[in-house]
């Protein structure tokens, strides 16, 4: 999950620079931190429990993944202005999870509306 974090990370600062119009496109290490820290809040019990989300039960490390997505997503997305940019990072936090948690395309991770 770190190895995931940092390369989404890395994406995303390498791809969203700061413009005169976007200059809150800074994404720091601070950036990192936040998404643990999120991820840190979240309880045993209810990590371990059965989750239901939408019409899925969620196994613990599933339940893992979608918290991460979600804690990427308030990170990352919630900074972008424009529709065609969080189009464009919701594109790259697919294909990492796909890539680091190795989940097909029509992933079995649903999005958390928290």
């Amino acid at each position: 999950m770190t190895t995931a974090t940092i390369a989404i990370w890395d994406q995303v600062k390498n791809s969203f620079i700061p413009t005169p119009q976007k200059f809150h496109y800074v994404f720091s290490m601070r950036e990192l931190a936040r998404i643990f820290q999120g991820m840190l809040q979240a309880k045993k019990e209810v990590i371990n429990g059965s989750l239901a989300v939408g019409t899925s039960v969620l196994k613990p490390q599933e339940f893992l993944i979608a918290l991460w997505k979600h804690e990427c997503e308030r990170t990352f997305k919630d900074k972008m202005t424009e529709l065609k940019d969080q189009d464009k990072f919701i594109g790259m936090i697919n294909n990492t999870t796909q890539e680091y948690f190795e989940f097909e395309p029509q992933t079995k991770i649903p999005d958390m509306n928290i």
